[in-house]
Parts: C-alpha cells; sequence; structure tokens
C-alpha cells in the first residue's frame, strides 16, 4: 500500500513498538477480497464437478428435451399444413384464370357478336384472375419459407436440447476435475499471496 501518515520526523528518537507510520490498506484488502472470492468460486466449482447431477437438474434436461421435440412436431405440422394451404390457394386461383380466359375465348367466338364493352370486361377479368393467381403463388413462396425455416430451428432446439441433456447429466471427467482442482489451488495461493500483502 501507500505510506497514508508518518507519525515521526527525522532524527526522533523512537521506542520500540512505536508505530512510525500508517499505510492505506484499501487495495491490498480489495485484493484480499477478489482472492477469497476466487477461492470459494474455484472450491464451489470442484464441489459442484465432483458431484453426480440431481434428480432436478436430470429432470429439467428432459423436460427441455421434450419441449424442444413438442416444439418440433408443431413446425412439422404446420409445415405440411401450410404446403395444403398453399396447394389450396393456387389451385383456386388457377381454375379462377381458367374460368376468365374460357369467358373472353367464349366471348370472342360468340354469334351474333358479343359488346366490345363486355370483351373488355372480360379481358380485366383474365388480367385480375392471373395477378391473383401470381399475388397466391408469392404469398405461397413466402408461407413455405417462413414455415421451413420454423421447421429448421425446431429441429436445431431439439439437437441443443439432447447436447445441453447430455452435458447435464454426463459425469465430469478427470480432467475437468484435475483443471478445478489447479484452479483451486492457484486461488488459496492467490489468497495466501494477497495476505501477506494486507498485513
Amino acid at each position: 500500500g501507500t505510506v497514508q501518515t508518518v507519525k515521526v520526523s527525522v532524527g526522533q528518537t523512537v521506542s520500540a513498538g512505536e508505530v512510525l507510520a500508517t499505510i492505506d490498506t484499501t487495495a491490498a484488502d480489495a485484493q484480499l477480497n477478489v482472492a477469497k472470492a476466487n477461492l470459494t468460486a474455484a472450491q464451489a466449482r470442484l464441489t459442484a464437478d465432483q458431484q453426480a447431477p440431481t434428480a432436478a437438474t436430470v429432470a429439467s434436461a428432459r423436460d427441455s428435451v421434450n419441449q424442444a421435440k413438442q416444439q418440433l412436431s408443431s413446425a412439422e405440422q404446420s409445415l405440411s399444413d401450410t404446403k395444403a394451404g398453399n396447394t389450396q390457394s393456387i389451385d383456386a386461383a388457377e381454375q379462377s384464370a381458367t374460368a376468365a380466359e374460357a369467358q373472353l375465348s367464349a366471348d370472342h367466338s360468340a354469334s351474333p357478336a358479343v359488346p366490345a364493352s363486355q370483351i373488355s370486361a372480360d379481358q380485366s377479368a383474365v388480367t385480375q384472375a392471373k395477378q391473383s393467381l401470381s399475388a397466391a403463388e408469392v404469398r405461397a413462396t413466402t408461407s413455405l419459407h417462413q414455415a421451413e425455416q420454423q421447421l429448421s430451428s425446431a429441429q436445431l432446439g431439439v439437437t441443443n436440447a439432447e447436447d445441453q441433456y447430455t452435458l447435464k447429466v454426463a459425469p465430469t471427467t478427470a480432467a475437468q476435475i484435475a483443471s478445478d482442482e489447479a484452479s483451486a489451488a492457484q486461488s488459496q495461493q492467490s489468497l495466501i499471496t494477497a495476505q501477506q500483502t494486507s498485513c
């Protein structure tokens, strides 16, 4: 620490045990507290890794896997429903376009001739039906991509949940225990050093 106060002057006679100066220990005390916290954390990690997973940990991990599988099932059903809905929408739009074209063709070849205003209305109906078909195809493509993306995300969720389950229920490796022990020993040494510095 840094010298905070000097209690004697140069040349002054002093006796054994007399305080000559005081030191500011704020920084040293902070280092000591950090060293204690690091040691506590390292010891807790070592203890946790040496113990088998609790039933609650295993149950929680299993629940996460089950929830991820339910989300996957829901995403698969959503994709199936989206495909079916898209097929119906496009089929209906195609039928409307075909009917409008058939009406235009029939009115063109009608005898006696159909008024020009009717032909113009038929052409507008064909144009509108084709635009509706294009819009239905765009909506179908968009909704299909969204459903496929949800499915992909749900598949990834299952993989992640299963990986987390494996990590939580697997026993800690000897290498990890050794690493935890080394970390605890290093933290213990840092605490000793900090204690010596703060005295």
